[in-house]
């Protein structure tokens, strides 16, 4: 059985690539456009998510806030933050967890791979159990 990840990024070049690595190497990836679209199909999925890989920045919400929803929804999902920005800035603002499983865009198809198989074999920075400004 293939195992499920909801990709959400605002950018369709992104999820097209997304989708094209993802279920080209054994893993069954679904696709929102933002944070409304994505808890429609978590909500309406009655298979559970094992991953979500969001990107941070989904205006007007951000990442962060999609993982706390998400996790609502589906409280064992393991997260995968993704961004074209630096990391330390973006804990700096309180949008990424200090340890979230992070990818910098733009990312090798092997980098997600790696970091999609680290996450979901290892307990992970599970979005349910962190408050929203950890920092």
């Amino acid at each position: 059985m293939k195992t499920r990840v909801l990709a959400v990024d605002d950018e369709v070049d992104v999820r097209n690539y997304l989708w094209e690595c993802l279920n080209e190497t054994g893993f069954e990836c679904v696709c929102a456009a933002g944070f409304e679209e994505a808890v429609r199909i978590a909500s309406a999925s009655g298979a559970e998510f094992p991953i979500l890989l969001t990107d941070i920045m989904l205006p007007p919400f951000h990442g962060r806030d999609l993982a706390n929803r998400i996790a609502f929804l589906h409280p064992k999902i393991k997260v995968v933050f993704m961004s074209g920005y630096a990391p330390k800035m973006l804990r700096n603002h309180g949008l990424l967890p200090p340890k979230a499983e992070f990818l910098c865009k733009p990312f090798t198809r092997s980098q997600l791979l790696k970091s999609l198989e680290t996450t979901h074999g290892q307990l992970t920075w599970l979005a349910s159990v962190s408050a929203p400004n950890e920092d």
